[in-house]
């Protein structure tokens, strides 16, 4: 397994007394045991996923294809197809951190940072098959499918449920 996994920006300063906290080392840790995980997935059970992609995906209204594979409130995770052109717009995974591993094509990720009200691009990266990408909670980054059609498996931590969806229980049951 290769111990080397790029990372595009530093982690931000994200305490409010200006010390430094470093998510990296959590972070990569966990972006290790996933790619671990992914690597134990046998052929047959890839192709099963990638059969039920290609018969039940679901068309979201920037023009790319997904398909949800798993999905709780620890975790969720989703193939995508991306025809040549579709972009997610930018937009944050609230809490969730994000990974995302291209399968197939490229795509061309940014990310942004917000000051005094405007959205300002800090890094743009293209991610060939192959590679992986991840964001942190709160995080603003947008794909773009620039001069090919990919797919990609994306994966939350914790999965990106909307809790105040989630039926809730009115009194005691006896």
């Amino acid at each position: 397994m290769n111990s080397t996994y790029p990372v595009t920006t530093s982690i931000p300063n994200l305490s409010p007394r200006g010390t430094k906290w470093s998510f990296e080392p959590l972070i990569l840790s966990i972006f290790q045991r996933i790619a671990a995980v992914l690597q134990v997935l046998s052929a047959p059970l890839w192709a099963a996923i990638q059969q039920r992609f290609h018969t039940q995906h679901l068309l979201h209204p920037f023009g790319y294809c997904y398909v949800p594979i798993l999905s709780n409130r620890w975790v969720e995770l989703l193939m995508l197809q991306w025809p040549v052109g579709s972009e997610s717009k930018p937009h944050s995974h609230q809490a969730s951190v994000n990974f995302t591993k291209v399968l197939s094509g490229q795509v061309l990720e940014r990310k942004y940072h917000i000051s005094g009200g405007q959205m300002h691009v800090i890094s743009e990266r293209i991610i060939q098959a192959g590679k992986w990408a991840w964001t942190l909670p709160f995080e603003i980054h947008e794909l773009v499918a620039v001069d090919t059609s990919a797919e990609t498996l994306h994966i939350y931590f914790p999965g990106r449920i909307n809790f105040a969806d989630v039926p809730r229980p009115t009194g005691r049951q006896n």
